[in-house]
C-alpha cells in the first residue's frame, strides 16, 4: 500500500508463472516500478523526472544533445529574456520586466517618457500656455464705405474662457475720427445694461484720432468668468471712420 505522500504504481504485478511472455511482463512492471518509485518520493523536491517528460511538456527543447529552455517554461522563472530600448529585466523575482524609470504609483496625469535632461521615466505634463482670447464687436456703413453714423446696432458676445482682461483696443479705418463706445458685463443667461458698465466710467474713447489703447484699465471692472455676457455698443461717433473695431483681449 502507497503512503501518505506516495502515489501507487500504475498497475499490480503479476503474479510470476513458467510462462516465458509472463516473465517479461513481471519484469517489464518491476522495471516501471522502480522507475516510478524513483521520481515519486513523496518529496517533490527530490523527485526525479524523465528528460523526455520534460521535453514533452515544452519546458525544454533536446537537440543535438543540448538542452535549452523551451517554449513552455515553468518551474516558477524564466531562462533568460532579451530586452531592448526601453524594457528592462529578466523576468525573475529580483528583476521583474519593466520599463526603465517604472513607478509602482507615478500619480494622476503623467506621461512616460524623456525629461529635458533625456532620462527615462514618468513626468507631470507641462502646464498649458497662458494663451490670451480675444472677444469684441465691429461696426461699419452700407454701403461698405461709407462714413460711420448712428444709429448702430449693438453687439453681443459670449466670453468663451475665465480670466482677467489685459488690454483693451480700438481699430478704425478711413481716417480721423472720434467715437465711444460702452462695454458692459453680466453673468451667463442674461443681457448687460448700463447698471452692468465694467469700465469704472471711463469707457473706450478716440478723440479726434484712429486708435485707442488701454492696457492700464484703471477703475475697470477685469475678471471673467467663462460665458459671461458682454455688450457693445457704438455709444457716439464722428469724423473719417468707415469702420471700427474693438477688441478685448482676456489672459
Amino acid at each position: 500500500m502507497a503512503g501518505p505522500n506516495q502515489i501507487p504504481g500504475p498497475t499490480a504485478i503479476r503474479a510470476p508463472t513458467l510462462d516465458l511472455k509472463n516473465h517479461q511482463t513481471i519484469l517489464t512492471q518491476l522495471k516501471e516500478t522502480t522507475e516510478t518509485a524513483s521520481r515519486q518520493r513523496g518529496n517533490p523536491l527530490q523527485s526525479y523526472v524523465k528528460l523526455g517528460e520534460l521535453v514533452d511538456a515544452g519546458i525544454v527543447d533536446y537537440l543535438g544533445g543540448t538542452v535549452s529552455p523551451g517554449k513552455n517554461i515553468g518551474g516558477g522563472g524564466i531562462s533568460s529574456v532579451t530586452t531592448a530600448d526601453s524594457i528592462q529585466g529578466d523576468g525573475s523575482a529580483g528583476s521583474p520586466i519593466e520599463l526603465v524609470g517604472d513607478a509602482a504609483s507615478p500619480g494622476n496625469n503623467k506621461y512616460f517618457g524623456t525629461n529635458g535632461s533625456g532620462s527615462k521615466g514618468y513626468f507631470s505634463f507641462p502646464a498649458a500656455a497662458n494663451v490670451p482670447t480675444e472677444i469684441g464687436a465691429q461696426w461699419t456703413q452700407v454701403p461698405f464705405g461709407s462714413t460711420l453714423a448712428l444709429p448702430t446696432n449693438p453687439v453681443l458676445r459670449v466670453a468663451p474662457r475665465g480670466g482677467t482682461i489685459l488690454e483693451v483696443r480700438i481699430y478704425t479705418i478711413g481716417g480721423v475720427g472720434s467715437c465711444v463706445i460702452d462695454v458692459w458685463k453680466t453673468t451667463t443667461g442674461n443681457v448687460p445694461t448700463s447698471g452692468n458698465d465694467i469700465t469704472g466710467g471711463s469707457p473706450p474713447t478716440i478723440s479726434s484720432g484712429t486708435s485707442y489703447l488701454n492696457n492700464t484699465l484703471s477703475g475697470w471692472t477685469t475678471t471673467v468668468t467663462a460665458e459671461d455676457v458682454f455688450l457693445f455698443t457704438l455709444a457716439s461717433v464722428s469724423g473719417a471712420f468707415t469702420y471700427a473695431n474693438i477688441v478685448v483681449r482676456i489672459g
